[in-house]
């Protein structure tokens, strides 16, 4: 099936999306890819160095809360690879859904406590598990760890192994939602032809009056 051209682009693109706005791309991002989304004014969240001459508009927003790149005029981007994003809580919001906010670190560029860059580390709620209590005759009890007192009437069974088929566990290196894989992308331009190599900055800007 063939498809119709595409109209010619503006030297400018519509603001209909604001620069440093952060969108989750559902493709792969390879070479080719990547050369057209930076054509369209995005670049992957990955931790990459930009020019701050080139992309004026997104050190505005960002400055150097995430990096300030090779020290030669340029700045880093958010590096989002393999993390979950969660909208910013500061001290006064009601209600209150993140308990260890103080406790956030701050990105490379100097965040710190809640401040929108932040980060926070992975953690397990304080919880309680009830378990079976081995008895007498292959009878057993399970045990409430808020009352403190075994509850009689339950009958003892063997345990299952972790990772067999019918197993009722589930084992894993961290603790996690279920999830699927996506590319953050985080819109770096409105212009259009400011195109560094994938992963690597483009140059500084000349200063003004330069020859």
């Amino acid at each position: 099936m063939s498809l119709p051209p595409l109209a010619p682009r503006p030297a400018t693109a519509p603001a209909a999306v604001p620069v440093g706005a952060v969108v989750a791309y559902a493709g792969p991002v390879d070479d080719a890819a990547e050369k057209r989304l930076l054509g369209e004014g995005w670049v992957p969240c990955d931790g990459r160095a930009l020019s701050a001459g080139c992309f004026g508009e997104l050190y505005r927003v960002l400055g150097t809360r995430y990096g300030s790149g090779h020290g030669d005029g340029t700045f880093r981007v958010p590096d989002y690879r393999g993390l979950f994003l969660r909208g910013r809580q500061q001290a006064g919001d009601t209600p209150q859904r993140d308990p260890g906010r103080a406790e956030r670190t701050p990105p490379a560029g100097g965040n710190s406590a809640d401040a929108v860059g932040s980060q926070q580390d992975c953690g397990l709620q304080d919880h309680v598990h009830r378990y079976q209590e081995a008895g007498r005759g292959g009878t057993g009890s399970v045990f409430d760890p808020v009352a403190e007192v075994p509850r009689p009437g339950f009958t003892e069974s063997p345990s299952k192994p972790d990772g067999t088929p019918d197993s009722p566990h589930l084992r894993a290196d961290e603790t996690r939602p279920v999830n699927v894989y996506v590319v953050f992308l985080i819109k770096a331009t409105q212009r259009v032809g400011c195109l560094p190599l994938p992963g690597r900055a483009a140059p500084p800007a000349p200063a003004a009056g330069a020859g």
